[in-house]
Order: structure tokens, then C-alpha cells, then sequence
């Protein structure tokens, strides 16, 4: 099951700011990103999978509204398997 970047941020326990500050870009930025993910740089991307302890490859990659229309049908017809992401604590 993929989830979306700022799926990804809220399950690892980081606020908006917190994750802009430990990315060192704005949260205005973060928040673009979170969006629509293939403008993330993949050297941030990088970052980003370590921050979160995910792989990159559970990110949905795309515009957030995708996610929403392609994904969210589907969520009924499968379980969401949250043990893929370690949380921060």
C-alpha cells in the first residue's frame, strides 16, 4: 500500500516545521512537496526516506489529489498495512 508524504511525516511524529527545519527548507516548501511529490529532488528525497524510516518506494509519487482519487477507492477492498512505518518514538 502506498501512502503520501505527508502520511509518511504525521505516522514518523513530525510537525510541517519540524520536518522543513530537519530538511533545511521552508515549510512552505515541505508543505509544495507534500502536494505533489515529483518535485522532490532526490538528493531531499534521500533525505526524507531517513527522516521517516520508510522506503521511497512506499511513497506515493505524484500530485496528493492522484492519491486521493486513485487510492482512496480502494482502501475499502484492502487493509492498510501501518507496520511499515516505524514510528519516531
Amino acid at each position: 500500500m502506498l501512502i503520501t508524504l505527508h502520511d509518511a511525516r504525521i505516522l514518523s511524529g513530525f510537525t510541517l516545521m519540524d520536518a522543513a527545519i530537519a530538511c533545511d527548507i521552508t515549510p512552505i516548501k515541505f508543505l509544495e512537496y507534500e502536494k505533489d511529490t515529483r518535485k522532490i529532488p532526490f538528493n531531499l528525497a534521500k533525505g526524507i526516506k531517513r527522516l521517516f524510516h520508510v522506503n521511497l518506494e512506499q511513497i506515493f509519487i505524484g500530485a496528493e489529489s492522484e492519491y486521493t482519487k486513485v487510492y482512496l477507492k480502494n482502501v475499502s477492498k484492502s487493509k492498510v498495512n501501518l507496520s511499515l512505518i516505524k514510528r519516531r518514538y
